[in-house]
């Protein structure tokens, strides 16, 4: 019985998912530790509920594209 485990609704992850800026604030939002399996289930139920993540994403590709890769 897939999502039986599930603690949250499918309206509470789309509310969480419109107003967080990544992942982890998504989970946070929800009550879930921000750690390992918690973010692949997260998102393989935004997916099957086609979730729109632009911001999430965008949050993603701006911080890879502005970290420099070396620690000062």
């Amino acid at each position: 019985m897939a999502g039986a485990n599930r603690v949250y609704t499918d309206e509470q992850l789309a509310m969480a998912v419109a107003g967080s800026r990544n992942m982890r604030e998504v989970l946070i939002a929800l009550g879930l530790a921000p750690r390992g399996g918690n973010y692949e289930s997260v998102w393989r139920r935004i997916e099957a509920v086609e979730l729109d993540v632009a911001q999430l994403i965008e949050t993603r590709n701006w911080l890879r594209s502005n970290s420099s890769g070396s620690a000062r």
